[in-house]
């Protein structure tokens, strides 16, 4: 959880590179930050 908690501050600010985002996580978290990058590409394609 504490890698995911990371990533956060750099996603909020426009970060959305998998590969930099998810270095040295194990799959579940990945997959998480996956999911979470999945629904603010949604959320960016809606609002536009």
């Amino acid at each position: 959880m504490g890698k995911l908690a990371a990533v956060i501050r750099p996603m909020i600010n426009g970060e959305r590179d998998p590969d930099r985002l998810c270095k040295q996580m194990d799959s579940n978290t990945e997959a998480m930050v996956m999911g979470i990058l999945e629904e603010l590409k949604q959320l960016e394609t809606d609002n536009r």
